[in-house]
């Protein structure tokens, strides 16, 4: 219970958060995994969206989509529930494998290292990222089925063999694959158990042999099904990242650059857990890496150190050996050599591998105390643990306070110093989003600086130098991105947009004409190069125009309009009748669509009808000058009541 309550309180700041980074893709934008319907269901078991197969985890937030609608504080909620849950399971986890008899009562000195392991990880700041983030639900819930199946993994072989043993293996068979469900994380699970059968459940590898021996072919033999379905997670994993163009190929990124991140990555996360400072929400991968900086080279130094001394220890220290070995299996899939996205390392990766150092703190403070000759180093250990675990919970309370918002994160990010481009580029999104559009081009300009060829930074700061009147240098801005990306629909709209703003609109409708090539779904290039063909006095090629972008997409208000204006052009009433109140009908606040209706009414001699349209604009819009002129313009008695 204590565990439970730590954990949930530490936590408690991230239930005032809000919905940041990816989870507006996810879940504030994302409309499938609304509810738990058949076609929300079948999305979830079928999608790779944003480059991840996590149907259990998708059927999580929808549940918490029918109880709490998109109001964040319930899908924190569950997040902070499935990590203090997490830490129960990490205390149970850490007693069983502290107790060297499993058939003796748990001692005193178990218990103390036990809850010590599980508190250590409950509150460490690395924990933050997982937690307060909502679209890593699917690290909170993996590791859930995780821990479950391998203390049920335990439970049915620290014991001699019995009649239960194969339900509990079908058990942890089942967990494994709820777990895979969630999240591929634990794909590596099937050689965590091989390690735990060595130690210390010693089933084989061990002389002379313990009553649990049993031989490495009949234990080899049972952990088919679960290297089947592990095989199945590692073909999904990469499959889902290229449906999203996420992969990093060996041309680009080489076995010896991916040899030098892995090595730096194993440094990391043991650094970080003694000194978690300086965390942030992504550490960039710089492309090309070169494997001879300094934190490569020592990082494999101090690797080339660790293994040697592996080496000398494997014999006489077994559970040290062990840890040492589960702590680089659990962080096998997340090295690099399977590169995915451009981050280099992430708070997140060290959820479950953290478990194993946690585990050995509590191994230390458990051997002190069941040492009746230490006892009183004992008490000064777990004084001074007590206190350590108080600092990592205040840390990581003030963690939580920077995954509050955006803003509060992508400033934290940047103010961290790290020459980060992507920091840079997020925190300007967020700006331009709040109207800061000045301290927006700052920042995307900044993310130029460290690295020119951004895309989306450029994209963004043409944006925000439009919005601010610097249309020129958009222009310029968005050529500069095609240059470097031809094949940018969107860059393409923008371009022909601000050019159509230039009354350059021979180019705006050569970019249209682009985009409409790059984006077939998307109906605004046709909408606008359907604008300057009216314009240049080719109604019905524009009319084809904007037919096609209602095609497809039968909503567009636009479309909708212009159509209607065409057909009013070309005196054809009834059917830009009919257009205008489609638009109207998609957007019951289209003031000029009111207006225009009610003009095409007139036409037609229904002044009453278009009296009610003007008076209906005039309530959307009361400074609507057209609306007014045209409803003082009717004919005594119809514009009053």
């Amino acid at each position: 219970m204590l565990v439970l309550v730590v954990a949930f309180v530490t936590f408690l700041p991230c239930l005032r958060a809000g919905f940041v980074y990816d989870d507006r893709e996810n879940v504030v934008e994302n409309h499938a995994y609304r509810g738990l319907g058949g076609a929300q269901l079948e999305w979830m078991f079928t999608t790779f969206h944003m480059g991840h197969y996590q149907p259990l985890s998708w059927i999580s937030l929808g549940l918490d989509y029918l109880i709490w609608g998109l109001n964040p504080l319930g899908y924190h909620l569950t997040n902070v529930l499935l990590h203090a849950v997490n830490s129960v399971l990490v205390m149970l986890l850490a007693a069983r494998l502290l107790r060297q008899n499993p058939a003796s009562k748990v001692s005193r000195g178990v218990v103390a290292g036990a809850t010590l392991a599980a508190l250590v990880f409950a509150v460490h700041p690395l924990r933050v990222e997982s937690v307060a983030w909502v679209t890593e639900r699917r690290d909170v819930l993996s590791s859930f089925f995780l821990l479950s199946c391998v203390l049920a993994y335990l439970r049915a072989h620290q014991n001699p063999p019995d009649a239960s043993r194969r339900r509990w293996q079908f058990a942890v068979l089942g967990l494994y694959a709820l777990s895979l469900l969630s999240r591929a994380m634990g794909a590596t699970l099937p050689i965590i158990l091989l390690l735990l059968d060595w130690y210390p459940l010693r089933r084989f590898g061990h002389r002379p042999a313990s009553p649990r021996t049993e031989g490495s072919r009949a234990v080899l033999l049972e952990k088919i099904p679960f290297f089947a379905l592990a095989a199945g997670a590692a073909v999904l994993a990469p499959i889902a990242q290229r449906e999203v163009g996420a992969t990093i190929s060996l041309t680009d990124h080489g076995f010896v650059e991916r040899l030098a991140q892995a090595c730096y990555g194993l440094v990391f996360y043991v650094v970080h857990s003694v000194a978690p400072i300086g965390l942030s929400p992504i550490y960039v991968l710089d492309l090309p890496l070169n494997p001879w900086r300094a934190k490569y080279v020592l990082s494999a130094l101090g690797l080339a150190s660790v293994l040697m001394g592996w080496l000398v220890i494997r014999r006489g220290r077994p559970w040290l050996c062990a840890a040492l070995s589960a702590y680089v299996i659990l962080l096998l899939p997340v090295l690099g050599f399977f590169q995915s996205g451009r981050q280099e390392v992430a708070d997140r990766y060290s959820y479950l591998p953290s478990i194993v150092w946690s585990i050995v703190i509590g191994a230390g403070l458990a051997r002190l105390w069941e040492d009746r000759a230490r006892r009183t180093s004992a008490t000064i250990a777990a004084g001074a643990a007590i206190l350590a675990v108080a600092g990592l919970a205040t840390l990581t309370a003030r963690q939580c306070k920077v995954w509050q918002s955006d803003l509060a994160l992508w400033r934290h990010a940047v103010q961290r110093g790290e020459a980060n481009f992507i920091s840079r580029y997020s925190l300007g999104c967020v700006l331009a989003q709040g109207g800061d559009e000045q301290a927006a081009i700052e920042q995307f300009q900044a993310a130029l600086v460290l690295n020119p060829a951004h895309v989306k930074s450029l994209y963004n700061l043409g944006n925000a130098l439009s919005v601010t009147d610097r249309r020129e240098e958009a222009v310029e801005t968005y050529r500069r991105a095609i240059e470097i990306e031809p094949a940018n629909g969107r860059v393409c709209y923008e371009l022909g947009r601000v050019l159509g703003e230039l009354g350059r609109s021979d180019k705006a409708a050569a970019a249209y004409r682009e985009a409409i090539r790059l984006l077939p779904d998307d109906p605004r290039p046709r909408v606008n190069l359907g604008i300057i063909l009216a314009s240049w006095g080719e109604a019905e090629r524009a009319m084809a125009l904007y037919r096609e972008a209602i095609a497809v997409r039968p909503d567009q208000k636009d479309a909708h309009y212009n159509l209607g204006n065409s057909l009013a052009g070309l005196g054809r009433f009834q059917e830009a009748e009919s257009e205008y109140r489609r638009a109207i009908e998609s957007h019951p606040g289209f003031a000029d669509a009111r207006v225009n209706l009610g003009v095409v009414l007139l036409r037609q001699g229904r002044a009453e009808e278009a009296r009610r349209q003007f008076e209906a604009a005039l309530r959307i819009d009361p400074a609507h000058a057209k609306s007014r002129a045209n409803l003082d313009a009717l004919p005594s008695g119809h514009g009053k009541r």
